[in-house]
């Protein structure tokens, strides 16, 4: 009795420290809450509307509106926003994409912080490596990523693995049992964003992070706090 209580008490303890561990992790993440401190910071490291920044890009937030994986909206304000040297990265890459008959349609930007938890709570238990986990937050809470797809001149997306959000092998970017023209236009997208300063994120072929996202503090600022400002 008395070593089955000791075991008991360890692994109490083991979890308290589990537990406490995953707190302070969370504590330690620098979020940025304040709009005077956001305002503080240089104007490459603000936020902008892309729209502003070149309104030929299509826009189609999807967490906006109920077509989406979690089938509700999420983002009260209809805004694609993205840090200044994010946008104009994204500015360069649609200017020399309309070149050749195409352009960007984004999908998902700037993301709150407050909605990853909405998010991460939403996805399925197997499906938690398609959304990052609140603890250490996104990129798209640092207003760095975003997703997003290529058009033709009509506005209609080429020929891609999968459509927006589907959580499966199919969207991996190493996943090869696909039509050839598939593998094609996602390869062209994938060393498009990455000639113009993006990263890839292994698991969902939509996904491009800033390559300097890591230099960005998480943001916690709604939209409607934003908006006077952008």
């Amino acid at each position: 009795m008395y070593f089955r209580g000791r075991v008991v008490m360890k692994n109490k303890f083991i979890l308290f420290i589990f537990i406490f561990t995953a707190i302070r992790l969370q504590a330690n993440l620098k979020i940025v809450t304040n709009i005077k401190e956001y305002l503080q910071l240089p104007q490459e490291k603000q936020l902008v509307d892309i729209a502003k920044v070149n309104p030929n890009i299509l826009l189609a937030l999807r967490y906006y509106t109920d077509n989406n994986f979690v089938e509700q909206q999420v983002y009260k304000k209809n805004m694609a926003l993205a840090r200044f040297s994010t946008a104009k990265k994204l500015d360069k890459a649609q200017k020399e994409l309309e070149k050749m008959g195409l352009g960007l349609k984004i999908w998902d930007p700037y993301r709150p912080y407050r909605y990853q938890q909405v998010l991460y709570d939403k996805t399925k238990p197997d499906q938690k490596i398609y959304c990052a986990n609140p603890k250490n937050g996104s990129s798209h809470n640092r207003g760095a990523a975003i997703d997003l797809t290529i058009v033709d001149k009509q506005g209609n997306e080429i020929e891609m693995p999968t459509e927006f959000d589907h959580f499966g092998k199919e969207s991996h970017l190493n996943y090869m049992n696909l039509p050839p023209q598939k593998i094609i236009n996602r390869t062209f997208l994938v060393n498009f964003m990455e000639k113009h300063g993006f990263t890839t994120f292994p698991n969902e072929w939509w996904h491009f992070n800033d390559k300097n996202y890591k230099s960005y503090d998480l943001l916690d600022l709604d939209f409607d706090k934003l908006e006077k400002y952008i």
